[in-house]
This record gives structure tokens, sequence and C-alpha cells, in this order.
């Protein structure tokens, strides 16, 4: 029975790696249509990394991150590598089922329930992209995730987001769970998953009106960016 549920989990994934190649982000296209990139370019990273994460901190529909250019690296090797995977997000009540698939500098993140039911029609619940443009000159890419806030609050998605990270670049979850299900998928474990993915988890009395690393109340939480440094200048 659980040979049948992982060749069923396997098949469904097929066809959303080919709808995938069309993808596109709902968020900005490019990093000068959020930030004045000139005037960010002559801060030092940790600076940027504050701005760039005070900046999305109120927008209850985006998650925000900054990433040093060799994990990014990394990263990107392991998804052309492993560019599909599964994982929980967990709810009030239970869990969901994720699927994971990365193309370059996208992640996408769909319900595994709307997906089989949808297919290609099938709606990301949260929309990763990397921005590579402070790379070379800072050492560090800039994260932008869209947040579909009808199925996904803020919470879930940034620990969505983190144990995606996690188990791409540990060595030893990438290896026992991200590559085996790639390339040998017969031999996965969705019950070895949720252990190691719980393990990853928060004290659970982080788990309520805040997010997975208890720093944001969502209720304070808009979606109107807030704009008080000059170098996040929106452009038209």
């Amino acid at each position: 029975m659980l040979l049948n549920r992982r060749s069923t989990l396997i098949r469904a994934f097929t066809p959303l790696a080919r709808s995938f190649k069309n993808f596109q982000s709902p968020g900005p296209k490019s990093l000068d249509s959020i930030v004045n990139i000139r005037k960010f370019e002559k801060e030092e990273p940790h600076a940027i990394e504050e701005i760039w994460n005070n900046y999305h901190l109120a927008v209850i529909d985006v998650v925000s991150r900054v990433v040093p250019i060799d994990k990014y690296k990394l990263l990107l090797h392991r998804t052309k590598e492993s560019p599909m995977f599964v994982l929980p997000i967990f709810k009030n009540i239970g869990y969901a089922n994720m699927v994971v698939q990365a193309q370059r500098d996208h992640i996408l993140f769909t319900s595994m329930r709307e997906y089989k039911e949808k297919e290609s029609l099938a709606a990301p619940y949260v929309s990763l992209s990397h921005f590579t443009d402070l790379a070379q000159s800072k050492g560090i890419v800039l994260v932008r995730a869209e947040v579909n806030t009808d199925q996904v609050n803020k919470g879930e998605a940034l620990e969505l987001i983190k144990n995606m990270y996690d188990f791409y670049l540990m060595d030893d979850l990438y290896r026992d769970f991200v590559q085996v299900f790639n390339l040998q998928p017969h031999m996965f474990s969705f019950d070895r998953l949720m252990e190691a993915v719980m393990k990853l988890r928060p004290p659970v009395a982080k788990q309520t009106k805040q997010d997975p690393r208890g720093k944001i109340d969502l209720k304070k939480q808009t979606t109107t960016p807030i704009t008080q440094s000059p170098h996040l200048i929106k452009k038209n």
C-alpha cells in the first residue's frame, strides 16, 4: 500500500513539471521595480538585509529573506539536480502536503490536493523569486515570495520556505530526502520525512499568531509596505 502511495505521488508530479515551464511569478519581475539599486549598492550587505526585510515585514502577503551567494549557488545546483520535492505545511488543525517545484531563480509551492484536482490550472500558494542583482558586488541574493493569503498565512509560508531551504541546503537532509525523492523515488519514505520536519519545528508556544521565528504579529500586518527607507523607492 505504501508503494502504491509513492507511485501515485511521483506520477502526479510529472505533468506539473511540464506546466511549470510557462510559470511567471505574480510579483515584481525585477529588483529595480522594488528598490533603487544604485542607492542600495552604496550600503553594506548587513544594512541591505535589514532594509530589505524591514521593508517587507508589515506586508501580510509577502515573505522576504537574504541568502549568501555561496548558499544560493548550492541551492541552484541542487534544484537543477533535484527540481521537485514535497513538504507538509502545518495548519491550525493537521497539515496539508505541498508540491515544491524549482526552475532556476523561481520556486513554486502548490497544494498537492488542488493539483490532483485541477492539474495545470492549480494556483500556486507561494511563489518565490531570487534576485541576483547584488550577488557579485555584495555577495548576497535577495528573496521575495508572494503568498496567496486565501490559502496560506504568512506564518505558514515562512515555515514552509524555511523548511525548503533547510532540506536543500543541509547536506544530510538533502541526501536522505530530496535526492532520494528525485533519483530513487521507490526508496522515499513520507513517514521519515514527517519525522525530520517535526524535528525542525519551533516550540509549540511560538505557533499561534506569530511566525515560526516568533517575531511577527500577523494582526499588525497590512497589505501596504512600509517605505521609511529612502533606499526603497517604488518606481512607476
